[in-house]
């Protein structure tokens, strides 16, 4: 069985992280999410990685883009990919 609305896109971008434990990744928003959306993130190296904060570009907008927040409980140099996709 299917249990999510086909209807919704998900909409991904990576952090590159160069000796560092924080980043943020801007995933550019075409309109369709209009609220706080649902995350996943994963790290292509054995480090926790969290989300810190998901917000606006630009608070006001609908349209705008999302700035996601990443940290690692370690610095390491390589990639955190994250996804959006619009809550229901």
């Amino acid at each position: 069985p299917q249990f999510f609305n086909k209807t919704h896109s998900a909409y991904g971008a990576t952090v590159t992280f160069t000796s560092a434990e924080t980043g943020t990744a801007v995933v550019e928003n075409t309109g369709t999410i209009s609220t706080t959306p649902v995350a996943t993130i994963t790290s292509d190296h054995d480090v926790n990685v969290w989300i810190g904060s998901i917000a606006r570009s630009i608070p006001t907008d609908s349209t705008s883009n999302w700035a996601v927040t990443v940290y690692s409980s370690a610095p390491f140099t390589g990639t955190v990919h994250v996804l959006l996709v619009e809550a229901s």
